[in-house]
């Protein structure tokens, strides 16, 4: 665990703060550079790079854990007239008329002389040799400072030069962004009833179960090559993620239908057999399953705000007897929020309103 820096966030929080930053009409020197403090694999540097393309930015990168003297920085000597000037390195922006930003990344794992020489960058965004262009932010990432992890310690004099923040990694939004990818509904749905394995592993990450997941994504059908998952597994991940994620697939994943299946099936009783799927087991009431569900149920919704399905469908659902009353009312108050017509429509309807008068 680690030791929190400014206001604890997810990334859909750090996009706004860039948003505001890259938007301030103020000084951007006045303004500070951002510090994302954060555990390592949970996305910072992937996420700047990605926010970049989005926004249509540009975006310039550099570790300075990789430098070993200021010179590397300055960029390569030569002489002009009487005067000696500097070839900045590639990295550097150029002054682009476009907004961007330069990614410091793991800029506590660089040398400590490294850090002081880069002081005069991060708070007046030059150096001696070059500077960024005016419109350009500078980021900052590190990981915690303790025992676990070789970083450099800051004084109050760096500190103070930046903004911080500390990126939780938030699972629902990791689902989100996989299915956007590609990556094996089954797979999400794992991490979605598992979500702790990401954030108490040892070396599992983010990062980490990403590539597991790319690796193994072709292998179908996947019940047939769980030797080769499971020595994949054990190369990237803690050993009890790895036997919790062959356990899953085995005998957990195929109870878990897909939203879109539920919501447009034309055959009634299918909606009872996936709910007692969900639900029912030998070990009684299973309500990890059934949140697995409604958090991807949530993410579907998201996807389209104006998708028409099936609101009988929705009614059925949230009405089954078998769910929880208190699970009934959560989803009740949360779905609420949708402007959605297809969804208001399901819960208007009179099985529905019934079914939360009588939790209530």
């Amino acid at each position: 665990m680690m030791n929190s820096k400014g206001k604890t966030i997810n990334l859909e929080e750090l996009s706004r703060v860039l948003d505001l930053m890259l938007n301030n009409k103020a000084d951007k020197e006045i303004l500070r550079s951002l510090f994302i403090w954060g555990m390592p694999g949970i996305g910072k540097t992937e996420f700047i790079k990605a926010y970049c393309m989005k926004k249509g930015l540009e975006y310039a990168y550099c570790a300075p854990a990789q430098f070993e003297e200021m010179g590397d920085f300055h960029g390569l000597p030569y002489v002009e007239g009487e005067r000696m000037l500097y070839k900045k390195p590639n990295w550097v922006p150029d002054n682009s008329k476009k907004q961007g930003i330069l990614l410091l990344d793991d800029f506590n794992r660089a040398d400590i002389r490294i850090i002081k020489g880069l002081m005069q960058l991060i708070q007046y965004r030059e150096i001696s040799s070059w500077s960024i262009p005016k419109d350009w932010i500078i980021v900052c990432t590190g990981n915690p400072e303790n025992e676990l992890f070789s970083t450099t310690t800051f004084d109050s004099a760096i500190m103070s030069r930046f903004m911080h923040v500390t990126l939780n990694w938030n699972h629902k939004i990791w689902a989100k962004w996989a299915l956007e990818k590609g990556i094996n509904p089954n797979f999400i749905n794992f991490v979605l009833n598992h979500p702790e394995t990401l954030e108490n592993g040892e070396i599992t990450t983010p990062r980490t179960i990403t590539t597991f997941f790319s690796m193994i994504q072709d292998l179908k059908p996947i019940k047939e090559h769980l030797n080769i998952v499971e020595t994949l597994g054990l190369g990237l991940l803690d050993n009890e993620i790895v036997a919790s994620f062959i356990y899953f697939i085995n005998n957990i994943s195929q109870r878990i239908v897909e939203p879109r299946v539920l919501l447009n099936t034309y055959d009634e009783d299918l909606i009872n057999e996936y709910v007692n799927e969900l639900l029912t087991s030998d070990e009684g009431i299973r309500l990890d399953l059934i949140n697995t569900f409604y958090e991807r149920l949530i993410i579907y919704l998201d996807e389209t705000p104006n998708k028409v399905f099936k609101s009988e469908n929705l009614v059925r659902f949230v009405s089954h007897k078998l769910i929880p009353n208190d699970f009934r009312t959560r989803m009740y108050l949360e779905l609420n929020k949708y402007e959605n017509t297809t969804v208001k429509k399901a819960l208007k309807n009179k099985i529905v309103t019934n079914a939360i008068s009588k939790a209530n």
